[in-house]
């Protein structure tokens, strides 16, 4: 099964690695599942679009989807239709 965990975020530079780390460090101690990880950032001045992006050449299954600031809900909207279509999901969890 296909399992998305989706990540909003605004201003998060300081600590995304870490958390995007420690997910994927638990995830590879769950067996039977296909996870990915989709950071929705809504265009953060302190450039956590840009850390992604470098996190992305060492984990392919990071995804970044970038949109204007609309507030959480749309961003989790935003990223529950991407996670849906783009990445196939079968179960979606989102932290916050």
């Amino acid at each position: 099964m296909n399992l998305v965990i989706i990540l909003p975020t605004f201003n998060e530079r300081e600590n995304i690695e870490l958390v995007l780390d420690a997910l994927h460090t638990e995830a590879k101690s769950i067996p039977r599942h296909t996870y990915s990880f989709l950071v929705v950032d809504d265009l953060s001045p302190d450039g956590t679009g840009d850390i992604v992006r470098v996190y992305q050449k060492k984990q392919k299954d990071t995804y970044l989807l970038e949109g204007k600031k609309e507030g959480l809900g749309k961003a989790l909207l935003r990223g529950m239709t991407y996670a849906v279509d783009k990445l196939h999901a079968d179960y979606i969890l989102q932290m916050d």
